[in-house]
């Protein structure tokens, strides 16, 4: 009986080479595909972190569009502790009332600076700051949040001087008076003239309190200016990097 060996063999490496080549191709369409989702996922962090970074910007704009108040009503504070230091010095009899309570009204309010800062409390948790690509801004930053917790400890000052303020507030003023127009807004008040005998030992307090206080809005106008140049310069460099 006659066996016939070879078309068997050659079978049997024809379906070895088609095993290989369906490998091969499982094995590329594997990769391929890792290579892929991995793209996929990278374009997608991207455009994640762009979206955040641009967030970031705009939390920016939303802090230069506070300070500008702050920067307006640090003035007007400043203006008001002049013109009541003034007024000390007068004649009381001719000093306009209605101006004397609204200066002291503006003297012992104040409002916090509150930064938008959310994002990039979000962006640094997310490692986006310590990419090299991120260094410029991460600098731009730096510099920002040194000049807002400067900001930020010379309201803390500012707080405990007006709580000063407040309890000479008794040796300036008509009680009366002071309580009508104690409220936010303050009623309209008609212009009517001379106030109190100022207590002159308390008048000589109320004015280092006062010039203390003025001090303190002077430190808010140079935080002010620097956040403002490095906010706008933070700005610029996120639109750059992500147009």
């Amino acid at each position: 009986m006659e066996v016939h060996h070879h078309p068997q063999l050659e079978n049997r490496e024809k379906r070895l080479k088609e095993y290989v080549l369906e490998g091969l191709m499982i094995f590329m369409a594997v990769s391929m595909g890792f290579i892929a989702e991995n793209i996929r996922e990278h374009l997608s962090d991207q455009n994640k972190k762009k979206e955040l970074l641009e967030i970031v910007g705009q939390a920016f704009n939303k802090d230069l569009d506070q300070l500008k108040f702050h920067e307006k009503y640090a003035k007007q504070k400043i203006d008001a502790i002049n013109f009541i230091i003034k007024y000390f010095d007068s004649e009381q009899k001719i000093i306009n009332k209605k101006d004397y309570y609204q200066y002291i009204n503006k003297i012992t309010g104040w409002w916090f600076f509150n930064s938008e800062e959310k994002s990039r409390i979000e962006a640094e948790s997310k490692g986006y700051f310590y990419e090299k690509e991120n260094s410029e801004l991460v600098n731009v930053i730096l510099r920002f949040n040194f000049f807002k917790n400067d900001y930020k400890n010379t309201e803390v000052h500012e707080a405990k001087l007006i709580e000063k303020c407040n309890e000479q507030i008794q040796y300036i003023t008509n009680f009366n008076i002071y309580n009508k127009q104690n409220h936010y807004p303050p009623p309209i008040m008609l212009n009517t003239f001379g106030i109190i005998n100022l207590n002159k030992s308390e008048l000589i307090k109320i004015k280092y309190i006062l010039s203390n206080i003025s001090m303190d809005n002077d430190i808010y106008l140079n935080d002010i200016d620097s956040m403002k140049v490095y906010a706008k310069k933070a700005i610029e460099i996120i639109k750059k990097k992500y147009p």
